[in-house]
């Protein structure tokens, strides 16, 4: 995801990796194995992820639990193999 602004992103289950970058004022809810933060201002992202996020050059940003819900989620993320919440 590229130069986003102003906008909310909704995002079920990705089972590899996420690059946002130039993100400004949205919200990102999603889960993926890997997440990469680059340029982001003044965003809140509501995440699940297996290892740490990549954040880099970013000001503003804010991170709270995933917080999606549909009908056959908890499959999803087993299959993902993020089903266990780690802290991350």
């Amino acid at each position: 995801m590229d130069k986003l602004i102003n906008c909310k992103v909704y995002v079920g289950v990705v089972m590899s990796s996420v690059l946002i970058e130039g993100a400004e004022v949205c919200v990102f809810v999603l889960g993926a194995h890997q997440i990469r933060i680059h340029n982001a201002k003044n965003c809140d992202f509501y995440l699940r992820v297996r290892s740490r996020p990549i954040i880099e050059d970013c000001n503003g940003v804010r991170f709270a639990p995933y917080c999606s819900s549909y009908k056959g989620i908890e499959k999803d993320l087993t299959d993902a193999n993020l089903g266990e919440e780690n802290g991350n």
